[in-house]
């Protein structure tokens, strides 16, 4: 993996963030939905779109601030700030985070 500049990120200083996005009134996983983090500057990190189970998942850098952007359309977006782990001791930290939209 490497960062903007690119420099390789090594194995210790990548984290996991993953999660699932639901219905907010259904509770089931939205297939489809696109997920952005950003830094908290703005610029643009990584982008998903989650699987047909509503899961995502990423492997960024940790011990940073990120901004976490979810959208589908037919649905409120939602958008969230999160601080990854650092990984320690040669194990992989993660961030789990699970999010509901509301039908708009």
């Amino acid at each position: 993996v490497l960062q903007k500049d690119f420099k390789k990120v090594t194995g210790n200083e990548l984290s996991i963030l993953k999660g699932m996005i639901r219905d907010g009134f259904e509770g089931k996983g939205l297939d489809g939905a696109e997920v952005e983090l950003t830094t908290e500057s703005g610029d643009k990190v990584a982008s998903t779109v989650t699987n047909e189970m509503g899961e995502y998942f990423f492997s960024v850098k940790g011990s940073t601030s990120y901004k976490i952007k979810i959208s589908k359309k037919g649905f409120v977006d939602v958008t969230e700030t999160v601080v990854l782990p650092q990984s320690k001791n040669g194990e992989t930290a993660s961030l789990e985070k699970q999010f509901l939209l509301n039908k708009k």
